[in-house]
């Protein structure tokens, strides 16, 4: 079972390094997560799209 804490830590972290990007497009944002921090592309686009819904 996966601790919620630590989903929930990297969850914040992940919208947090979206909000400080330069970059404002979701595939931009997706590649920069896939290749720079080592992301999975679906947990990567997840991260996107939720944080962009939320007005980056």
């Amino acid at each position: 079972m996966t601790d919620r804490r630590h989903t929930d830590g990297t969850h914040r972290h992940g919208q947090e390094l979206i909000r400080s990007s330069p970059l404002t497009k979701h595939r931009e944002l997706v590649g920069w997560l896939t290749s720079e921090h080592g992301l999975g592309h679906g947990h990567a686009n997840a991260l996107v799209a939720a944080t962009l819904a939320e007005g980056k």
